[in-house]
């Protein structure tokens, strides 16, 4: 009489093994989270299980290289694995942070009839995770600007490409503060008349006028004696 045994040799067959996993974090950060479709397996004998993993999805990972290990078992005793990586990288996403930006224009007044002025401000400054800052800017402190309204942009750029931007006006505004110029002034007007004669009229050959920034066509407020007019004598 001859017995048999029958053996089941074949270890389970792990199914849907993950590729590896590839997850970037922000510069500074120490660990993320890695998560991933979780394997299963199959066996001729349907007994196969999950005896072991190493990690879980969803779960914080380092910085760097970590081996994840599933390991499956039949009742024979065979065995079967899913083994993948999960790499942790950096990446600098976040743009500087910008120090000093104007809030409000930088105004200057200048006088009435001048083109405009130099113009100076404290210049903003940034800060980021990933040095070095660069920055370009359309128009330095210092420069000489126009009378009107100017906009002025500093953009700072990281190694990472990442941008931020300061932006802020520049106003030139006008202001009069000299009086009219008045030409023609004379110092006092005489008319000799007869002895007896109680009033004459005095003329004027040129009269006085005035000049102003403004160009005003009406200088002239007040008037207390007419050329031409007849005035007492004193």
């Amino acid at each position: 009489m001859w017995y048999y045994s029958i053996v089941d040799t074949t270890p389970p067959t792990a199914n849907s093994c993950p590729t590896d996993v590839l997850i970037n974090v922000e510069l500074g950060e120490t660990e993320g989270e890695a998560t991933w479709t979780e394997p299963s397996s199959t066996d001729l004998s349907g007994t196969d299980q999950l005896v072991s993993r190493s990690r879980a999805p969803g779960t914080p990972f380092p910085l760097g290289d970590t081996t994840v290990t599933y390991l499956y078992t039949d009742d024979s005793g065979n065995t079967a694995t899913c083994v993948f990586c999960v790499t942790v990288g950096t990446e600098d996403t976040t743009p500087p942070s910008i120090t000093g930006c104007p809030v409000q224009p930088v105004v200057e007044q200048v006088e009435l009839g001048t083109a405009g002025t130099f113009v100076t401000w404290t210049p903003p400054t940034a800060t980021d995770l990933s040095d070095p800052v660069t920055v370009n800017v359309n128009q330095n402190p210092g420069s000489f600007f126009l009378v009107g309204t100017m906009a002025i942009t500093y953009t700072f750029t990281d190694a990472e490409n990442n941008q931020n931007i300061c932006r802020f006006d520049v106003v030139v505004t006008t202001i009069d503060s000299a009086g009219p110029e008045v030409f023609q002034c004379p110092s006092e007007a005489r008319a000799i008349v007869e002895l007896g004669i109680t009033s004459s009229v005095v003329r004027l050959y040129d009269e006085p006028f005035a000049t102003d920034n403004s160009n005003a066509p009406n200088l002239l407020q007040t008037q207390t004696c007419q050329p031409g007019g007849s005035y007492p004598v004193v």
